[in-house]
């Protein structure tokens, strides 16, 4: 039962990720006509039966990443596509890194420095050369709010320190506030995204909620 109650992404009609199934479920939505699986690697779709016979052709390239019968071998579906379910889940806008860097379209709202493609925007995230900073700072009563924190350089964020924006006399490039746009999917931080899944959301960790007292944020 263990490969059963794995992971597997679910995609609505639009191809935007909804939820993360089990295997099992899965394979039952399969099953029943109700989902195609993806490959991606071409993003092509299969119905139950052809990703039945491509299975065939692959079960001696990786055993493991197949479920076995007596009477068939079915390779484990990573990402599913929904045939009938279009709508989006309704969800809070998630106070997270992720969302205020998109907010704000990874660009330093001091001096506006930003990345030039998103391989090097994960970059500087990692490497916290884009950081995140609270315009009034925190030892000035400012609180960790979508409206006081916003995305910085590593540079700007050090030489703003505790001062304010007056002081310094810099100006924001665009007044922060809460976004109305709905992330699709939060994945929970126990579950370990597979490498199918990467064209279709990113790392949980830039997702994660932020808290009050985030050390951090600047």
């Amino acid at each position: 039962m263990g490969k059963l109650n794995g992971d597997t992404l679910v995609l609505n009609r639009s191809w935007m990720a909804v939820q993360i199934c089990s295997v099992k479920r899965a394979i039952s939505l399969l099953y029943q006509g109700h989902a195609r699986v993806v490959d991606t690697e071409d993003f092509r779709t299969y119905n139950f039966e052809d990703w039945s016979e491509v299975s065939q052709q692959l079960v001696q390239v990786d055993e493991n990443d197949f479920i076995c019968s007596p009477t068939l071998s079915i390779r484990i579906p990573r990402v599913i596509v929904l045939m009938l379910y279009d709508r989006l889940p309704k969800r809070h806008v998630r106070f997270s890194r992720k969302n205020i860097f998109e907010r704000d379209k990874w660009q330093c709202q001091y001096c506006g420095i930003k990345p030039s493609n998103k391989k090097d925007a994960l970059s500087w995230m990692k490497s916290n050369v884009l950081n995140l900073d609270h315009v009034v700072p925190r030892a000035r009563g400012g609180k960790t709010t979508w409206e006081n924190v916003v995305a910085s350089c590593y540079k700007c964020n050090s030489k703003k320190g505790s001062k304010t924006l007056k002081e310094l006399g810099w100006k924001l490039k665009k007044e922060p506030n809460k976004p109305r746009w709905h992330p699709t999917l939060n994945i929970p931080l126990k579950v370990v995204p597979h490498k199918e899944w990467v064209s279709f959301l990113d790392l949980a960790y830039w997702n994660t909620e932020l808290e009050n007292d985030n050390d951090n944020i600047g």
